[in-house]
């Protein structure tokens, strides 16, 4: 519905969209790998985790589209068709995110998806502030302060992955954990669900940077080298097929590690996702 009663330049947007691989796949992959403890009620709890996967897609993919607002030329004003329609489907898809979280009647797993968009929002005005930092650097011709300037904006695009898709995608694997019915972080594997899920949200959002990236993102582009962030692209990877090991083997095992491979692939071959 939103697609056909569009603007052509927002259908084409949706598309691009829907190519990027996506973090609600990779939280109903992960919850193949968690043992529901409560076998009568195996499709309820499946369910749940099904929705709770189709949340995390939600949130992500209103940010996305809240960002294309903030994506707009100073000659371009709020009220272009396509810049009203980005903000009102992000807010509807954070309004229906919202409803569906309380649909699963389930305090914890509420909370820490709401903590994960919390810290999504966090991210993006860390953001803001800087990419205002990093044009300043740019401006900056003093070796020593540029080189200082590059350490700080590394971190902080670090940060911002952190916050946004590694917090929301490690709060939806852990929520998919409670939902199985563990209650507690289980000998250490909700600690490894959360970490898989943190450090492959990460690593995502800055392949994005990389790939799709909007007018902010060009400015850290234009300021910090293809390998700072190819570092930090590996070694959140490195990390999350390290864990991975380690989980519980399922059939969607295999599945989990192809999107790592894939995820690095476009990283190596410097593919558009």
């Amino acid at each position: 519905m939103i697609a056909t009663g569009g603007s052509l330049k927002m259908q084409h947007f949706l598309t691009k969209l829907m190519k990027r691989q996506t973090l609600g796949p990779i939280v109903m992959n992960l919850c193949e790998l968690i043992k529901i403890e409560d076998t009568s009620r195996f499709d309820e709890i499946r369910n749940k985790q099904r929705k709770l996967s189709e949340v995390t897609d939600m949130i992500y993919a209103a940010h996305v589209f809240h960002r294309t607002v903030r994506n707009l030329t100073p000659q371009k004003e709020l009220q272009d068709q396509d810049s009203v329609l980005s903000l009102l489907v992000g807010d509807y898809l954070l309004a229906q995110s919202s409803v569906d979280m309380a649909s699963l009647r389930y305090p914890k797993t509420v909370g820490l998806v709401a903590k994960g968009l919390e810290d999504y929002t966090k991210g993006e005005f860390l953001k803001i502030h800087l990419i205002e930092r990093c044009r300043q650097n740019l401006n900056d011709h003093t070796g020593g302060s540029r080189v200082e300037g590059v350490n700080d904006c590394h971190k902080g695009i670090n940060q911002y992955a952190e916050l946004t898709c590694g917090s929301l995608l490690s709060n939806a694997c852990l929520s998919a954990f409670y939902l199985a019915g563990n209650t507690e972080r289980c000998n250490g594997l909700g600690d490894l669900v959360y970490s898989f899920g943190h450090n492959t949200g990460s690593a995502q959002r800055l392949i994005e940077i990389v790939n799709y990236p909007n007018e902010d993102d060009k400015v850290v582009l234009s300021f910090l080298s293809n390998s700072n962030l190819e570092q930090s692209i590996t070694r959140y990877l490195d990390k999350s097929i390290e864990i991975l090991q380690r989980l519980p083997d399922g059939r969607t095992k295999p599945a989990l590690r192809g999107v790592l491979e894939k995820m690095r692939g476009y990283l190596i071959a410097g593919n558009t996702m």
